[in-house]
């Protein structure tokens, strides 16, 4: 995709990010949907 358009990446950081034993907070899963949901129904309005 990113030959053809700007690309950015967004998501959850951390240490154990792509790790085996990869992990995040519940309440940064909530956050992160939340931005998602607006996003996208930002760019289908």
């Amino acid at each position: 995709v990113r030959t053809h358009c700007p690309v950015v990446e967004f998501g959850l950081v951390g240490h154990r990010m792509h790790a085996v034993d990869e992990r995040v907070r519940v309440d940064q899963i909530g956050r992160l949907k939340s931005v998602y949901t607006r996003i996208l129904s930002d760019f289908f309005a």
